[in-house]
């Protein structure tokens, strides 16, 4: 209304009151991406592309903690004009985010490393396996099917044969437990003890020859006989003291001694197994005597 005109009387007051209101920021815009835990402090890192950007500071960010532990922890953003702004809904100058860190997955970071041993000779020096992972301490479990059930303890006393290791790590509160089947099973051998073949003493020439008939009976030692691993099959006569064993003959003829081991999965011949059936045979052979032949008396 003009008040110059002289039609119009202004009547009561000449100005009207009105409200400038905040400006309102949306906090669920402003993000704190999940961080997975490493062991050690973490500091989140805020996505806005919405308001502190082109040089823009609308809110500040309070320092963090020392965070390093897996959890929710809270990001208190503070508004900086705080008389011209609030955040969306409450009108209040501090906003609290989350900021997750998250259990880590674990792994092998290496390939487990075993040396295998023979049968009865495991040292955990030489033997145990070795891996590293992420998290955590390994514990090693054995199984004789790379498939089947594994468990704890080294097979330190079990038989030769082919076996197989894998890792476990147990979980925590910080990370996932490394399952045995998130690595593969690495194989492994147990060696049989490879044992030296016993010897059949043959005499040929002077006291004790035992190779030509005697019309007495002869004997033959048998050396590197081990009566804690050997049996020893002979179809004659034969003497066992300790560990010495003698076999005995009368007749021009050939003998034959056969040794096993008690226990043919662990133990081994050296040589002389030709059959691979874990029989060695030693062979003995008494010659005929020979006689000078019968001359005519002329006398």
């Amino acid at each position: 209304v003009n008040p110059d005109n002289g039609n119009y009387l202004l009547v009561g007051t000449s100005s009207v009151p009105f409200v400038v209101a905040k400006m309102e920021i949306d906090a669920n815009e402003i993000t704190a991406p999940n961080q997975a835990y490493t062991g050690n402090a973490l500091s989140p890192s805020i996505v806005d592309n919405a308001y502190n950007v082109d040089g823009k500071e609308i809110y500040s960010v309070q320092p963090v903690g020392n965070w390093v532990n897996a959890g929710t922890y809270e990001i208190t953003l503070v508004m900086k004009d705080f008389a011209n702004m609030k955040w969306l809904s409450v009108d209040v100058q501090e906003r609290k985010i989350p900021f997750v860190i998250e259990k880590a997955k674990n792994a092998l970071t290496s390939e487990i490393e075993i040396s295998g041993w023979t049968y009865g000779q495991y040292d955990a020096e030489k033997n145990a396996p070795h891996a590293t992972t992420k998290f955590g301490s390994p514990v090693f479990y054995y199984s004789t099917d790379e498939n089947g059930e594994f468990t704890t303890g080294a097979p330190r006393n079990e038989n030769a044969g082919e076996y197989f290791v894998r890792a476990y790590v147990q979980g925590t509160d910080n990370y996932e437990e490394l399952k045995l089947t998130d690595g593969k099973a690495v194989s492994f051998r147990i060696s049989p003890v490879v044992v030296g073949i016993p010897s059949l003493g043959i005499i040929t020439d002077g006291e004790g020859k035992n190779d030509t008939y005697a019309a007495a009976d002869l004997s033959a030692a048998i050396a590197g006989y081990d009566t804690s691993l050997m049996n020893i099959a002979y179809d004659g006569n034969l003497s066992v003291s300790g560990n010495g064993v003698e076999i005995f003959a009368r007749n021009a003829g050939s003998y034959t001694v056969r040794i096993t081991f008690i226990d043919p999965v662990n133990y081994v011949w050296a040589a002389g197994d030709e059959a691979a059936d874990g029989v060695v045979t030693l062979g003995w052979t008494i010659a005929k005597r020979q006689l000078a032949k019968p001359t005519a008396n002329d006398s």
